[in-house]
């Protein structure tokens, strides 16, 4: 319950909400209102909401309108957008809305809304919310309904957000990322060079290990390991080639890249009888890896021969992997 007490030129007007609401399932709640002043009214509206969409529809009866009214929003949160359609029927006309609204970065988003109605004609709302602000911008473009102020009330706001988002919101937002990015490397900076020794000497202590398994492979046509790289899903890829003229004794545990490291003798250090099974975790655990880019999406990289063929496979940091298979291989014949 509410009371509100309204000063104006002919004295206070008093008012009083009353409000009572029912949780009917999980996802649903019915509540019921009556408001008694200067603007009468009762009301009942069911609401439902789940993760992928939000329904209203309410109905009221009172003074100066009647109305009802069904809302209906569909939520993509992958795309970080919602779609929304409304229909309004009353004492004041009719209105059907549509629009969209849109989160640009964690506290900032921007929405628009079309409204055609009778009387009311064609009306574009643009809507920019930041934090707890709201600007509201309407645009009134027609008292009646007629094609040319539907269409460019629909379109116009598509066209300026795309331009803009490419021009502004995507520059300053990859700027924010980056600096956030360099921000976690400054600040894991110690204790990645710290892992990075240790991912080293594990590695050197395993040149013996990895000799011999790869003699061993290599003697049996089994599972050799050509390359292998670790690191940022964007950078793995433009070092797919192998190192033809690098010598297997002389390879090191080194950076390929600032955020990508070569592997490849752990990983063959890893083979067992011509297989080779990596379990659901980070790939950063296993010995003589580390991880590279704190933070970042990470794949691991693999070319390797069996019964002397090459064949190639990419999987993600936590992504299970088993080899050999024969769909890894490659141009099979």
């Amino acid at each position: 319950m509410s009371t509100v007490f309204q000063f104006t030129s002919h004295g206070i007007r008093p008012s009083l909400v009353t409000s009572l609401a029912n949780q009917l399932d999980k996802n649903t709640v019915g509540y019921l209102t009556w408001k008694a002043g200067a603007q009468s009214a009762m009301s009942t509206v069911i609401v439902r909401d789940t993760p992928r969409s939000h329904t209203s529809v309410s109905l009221q009866f009172g003074i100066p309108h009647t109305y009802i009214s069904l809302t209906y929003t569909h939520k993509l949160e992958e795309y970080e957008l919602k779609l929304r359609g409304a229909l309004k029927a009353g004492t004041f006309g009719t209105v059907l809305e549509y629009g969209a609204e849109k989160k640009v970065s964690q506290h900032s988003s921007v929405a628009a809304t079309v409204a055609v109605g009778v009387p009311s004609g064609v009306t574009l709302v643009v809507k920019l919310v930041r934090s707890n602000q709201t600007y509201s911008f309407p645009i009134h473009l027609s008292e009646e309904i007629v094609p040319s102020p539907v269409f460019y009330a629909t379109a116009v706001p598509i066209v300026v957000y795309g331009v803009v988002k490419r021009l502004v919101i995507d520059p300053i937002l990859k700027d924010q990322k980056e600096r956030e990015k360099e921000k976690r490397r400054e600040s894991n900076k110690a204790r990645m060079a710290e892992k990075k020794r240790e991912a080293q000497a594990s590695v050197s202590l395993m040149r013996n290990t990895f000799a011999r398994i790869r003699s061993e492979e290599e003697v049996r046509k089994g599972l050799v390991i050509v390359k292998a790289l670790y690191g940022r899903s964007s950078v793995v890829s433009t070092f797919g080639n192998p190192s033809s003229g690098e010598k297997d004794s002389e390879r090191e545990q080194t950076s390929v890249d600032d955020d990508v490291i070569d592997v490849t003798i752990p990983l063959q250090c890893l083979v067992k009888d011509s297989k080779l099974s990596l379990h659901e975790a980070s790939k950063s655990q296993l010995p003589g890896f580390y991880d590279p880019c704190v933070g970042e999406d990470k794949v691991l990289m693999v070319q390797y021969l069996y019964h002397t063929h090459l064949h190639e496979v990419t999987v993600g940091d936590t992504e299970t992997l088993r080899i050999p298979k024969q769909t890894h291989r490659v141009n099979p014949t």
